[in-house]
């Protein structure tokens, strides 16, 4: 039965040979309906049904149509090109041996793709031809090692083709290409397509630069990887597209050629930073694909390597008692792979801390976290350079960078020894102090381990209270220093009582300096840690500890005072920050003001002191008078620094000191501190001084001296003399006319 079946195939075959002909000789006729019409005659009958089964009998046909109908891939007509491309890609489909077209198929590929000048001008056709040369490679694999060259020079043009459909397949033949041809013959044509695929890495469409990225990184990794050194950089620069997509293809390669590549060894210290820099990325899928690929390079490496690491794997180290919270410590291939190459990367990510570009610092920022998280103690050799950078980078106008640098500061005082660390900082911070240095110590004294810190914390509190530190008048360099302190306290805790004095200070010269209404806050409260941190439970008994040093300090150094010296703003806010307790210390204090208030020390140091002497004399009763002692040093007070201040001199400011000073003597009878018996013994000198004030130029003055006379007729009565009284009279019945105290007088 199967002998007549195959005498019918035959003849059909004949038959359809027969037909065949006639419409290839119309495939060359001048009339395009024709032509067009050939072709679908063509395609109805070679693939009708009744073949279906037997398509190994039509290969001979398939071989004679080829020909003709690459030909009419020259077509001036469009839909005929078309039809001829469609056909001959069925063909290729059905037949069973592809690669004999070959040799007539690639060269009118090259002919229609592979010239400078586009061939085909129609999009839709070139994206045709190029899907057409994508199935032959898939079909034919090795069978085009022949033609490497006809289908570089193809690629070539196609992946930079204006249409983006077009390079899209192309970038994905490329990498169809680098999978199917050996190695040995890949080799050596690979370099080829590079050009033409970093020109696409910067296509406007992110499906193109994706397939772009995909095909570098198959072309690369199965061809020459002289190349790498060129790519990276644009490879690089993908980390800054908007699109994440974009960004994970490049993580991926990058991942793929640390784990593949042939020669990658040679190339670590340029790809470490890529794979790094995505472990940062804001999109969490790139950051578990980085974990996950750099996790297995390291492994890969601990294998590749056993005999370097048998020791160390053999006795893993712990993880460091003082680990970063939340953070998964890097395997050891990891690490090692770091400090192997650190010398390399950092320097240049130091550099791109300083770039003129924003996002270039913030990625630069997030990479050095990383990459110091996986060095761990190993940066200690590159302290100096690091240092450098993070004083530069931590005043950043990003915030992320700022953020992430101080994140790398903590990790150099969790990782390096403090001996180390501070030994350099010392020297920086002694030299040209800039509130980026402080804020590198803040971060760094945040990420130390207690009991490494505590013997250098005397050096560091002499730093931080030395005047060239503690009296800078910068606002940031203040909120940085308060920060510091606050830093200090908190990490120390009960150790810094052995350095209580040293901060103490240091907050009490900030306290004068501070405009910054938070900084000012922060000031307080860490005034109120360092109480705490000594069992203290208000601020009170802090300063009942250190007020005597300070005083005597201060009073040894008052008398050459001026009304800029830091020392008279110190001593300012000291007796009024100190509430109940300056009424222990009254000999020193009033000793001050006696010398620093005489007449000849300059006016504005006397006027800002009166206004202070003033304010602590309204509220004595919790301040000067606390102890009930006040009273006792009344008397030097107006002998020595009020009287002597109610003489007249010509000028403004020495009428507003005249008005300051016969205000605190009219808060001084306020008090109660003058007695009938204090006032007498004083009289003679008292009494010329208020006969003169009241005729003063400023109302207030004239004001103030006439209720201190009310209050001295009030306090001595009967008790004064006759000569006084008449002395005083005549001018106080003048103020009676006085118009400016008519509704004043009470």
């Amino acid at each position: 039965m199967a002998a007549p079946t195959v005498e019918v195939v035959e003849d059909d075959l004949s038959e359809v040979s027969a037909k065949l002909s006639l419409l290839l000789n119309r495939l060359r006729d001048v009339d395009r309906v024709k032509r067009r019409k050939a072709l679908e005659e063509i395609r109805s009958e070679l693939f009708s049904d009744k073949y279906s089964s037997n398509t190994a009998k039509l290969n001979k046909v398939y071989g004679d149509l080829s020909r003709p109908l690459l030909k009419c891939f020259s077509d001036p007509v469009e839909k005929c090109r078309a039809l001829s491309i469609q056909l001959v890609l069925d063909i290729i489909q059905t037949t069973q041996t592809p690669s004999e077209l070959l040799p007539y198929l690639v060269p009118t590929l090259v002919e229609r793709l592979g010239n400078n000048n586009i061939t085909e001008s129609a999009e839709e056709l070139r994206l045709d031809l190029v899907n057409l040369l994508a199935i032959v490679i898939t079909l034919c694999n090795k069978a085009f090692v022949v033609y490497m060259d006809e289908v570089v020079q193809i690629l070539q043009k196609t992946i930079v083709d204006p249409f983006p459909d077009v390079r899209l397949k192309s970038c994905k033949c490329a990498s169809d290409l680098s999978q199917v041809i050996p190695a040995q013959h890949f080799h050596m044509c690979s370099e080829n397509f590079v050009p033409a695929l970093l020109k696409t890495l910067s296509h406007q469409h992110s499906k193109v630069r994706i397939v772009a990225i995909q095909a570098i990184g198959d072309v690369i990794n199965h061809g020459s990887s002289k190349c790498v050194e060129d790519v990276v950089p644009h490879l690089a620069q993908r980390y800054f597209d908007q699109t994440p997509q974009v960004r994970l293809a490049v993580t991926q390669v990058i991942g793929m050629w640390l784990l593949e590549l042939p020669d990658r060894y040679s190339y670590f210290c340029k790809l470490l930073p890529l794979l790094l820099t995505s472990i940062t990325d804001d999109v969490p899928k790139i950051q578990q694909t980085a974990d996950e690929l750099w996790s297995k390079v390291g492994f890969q490496y601990e294998k590749e390597n056993d005999q370097d690491f048998k020791d160390r794997l053999d006795f893993v180290t712990q993880q460091p008692p003082h680990y970063p919270c939340d953070v998964v410590r890097p395997n050891l291939g990891c690490r090692e792979l770091v400090y192997r190459h650190m010398s390399r990367i950092l320097p240049a990510l130091l550099r791109d801390l300083t770039d003129w570009v924003a996002a270039t610092r913030v990625k630069a920022a997030a990479l050095l976290y990383v990459l110091l998280l996986n060095a761990e103690d190993r940066m200690t050799q590159h302290l100096e350079s690091l240092l450098r950078g993070l004083y530069s980078a931590c005043g950043d106008e990003e915030t992320s960078v700022v953020n992430h640098v101080m994140k790398s500061a903590r990790l150099v005082g969790c990782f390096v020894p403090a001996d180390a660390w501070w030994h350099l900082m010392m020297a920086d911070l002694e030299s040209i102090p800039t509130a980026n240095h402080v804020m590198t110590l803040t971060a760094i004294v945040e990420g130390c381990n207690r009991s490494s810190l505590r013997p250098h914390l005397p050096a560091i509190a002499d730093v931080l209270a030395a005047d060239d530190v503690c009296r800078m008048q910068e606002v940031r360099f203040q909120q940085h220093l308060v920060s510091c302190i606050r830093t200090v306290l908190n990490v120390s805790k009960d150790d810094c009582s052995s350095i209580s004095a040293q901060l103490f200070n240091a907050i009490l010269s900030l306290l004068p300096l501070i405009e910054n209404e938070s900084s000012n806050k922060q000031a307080h409260e860490a005034m109120l840690e360092l109480a705490k941190v000594q069992g203290f439970t208000d601020q009170w008994h802090l300063m009942e500890l250190h007020m005597p040093d300070v005083l005597n300090n201060l009073h040894e150094t008052c008398n050459g005072w001026s009304s800029i010296s830091h020392e008279a703003k110190v001593f300012t806010t000291l007796v009024t920050e100190s509430g109940p307790v300056i009424g222990k210390h009254l000999n020193v204090v009033i000793s001050i003001f006696e010398i620093t208030l005489s007449k000849e020390k300059e006016a504005e140091l006397r006027l800002k002191l009166f206004y202070t002497l003033a304010e602590l004399m309204v509220n004595a009763k919790y301040t000067l008078d606390s102890e009930g002692m006040f009273a006792k040093y009344a008397s030097k007070l107006l002998n020595s620094v009020i009287v002597p201040n109610c003489s007249w001199q010509a000028g403004r400011t020495a009428a507003a000191i005249r008005t300051t000073a016969v205000s605190c003597l009219w808060v001084l009878f306020q008090s109660g501190a003058v007695t009938p018996q204090l006032y007498l013994r004083h009289a003679d000198a008292l009494l010329p001084q208020l006969t003169s004030l009241l005729e003063d130029d400023s109302r207030t003055t004239r004001l103030l001296a006439s209720r201190v006379v009310k209050q001295t007729l009030n306090l001595c009565g009967d008790a004064l003399q006759m000569d006084a009284l008449l002395g005083i009279y005549p001018t106080l019945l003048k103020r009676m006319d006085d118009v400016s105290l008519l509704f004043s007088a009470g």
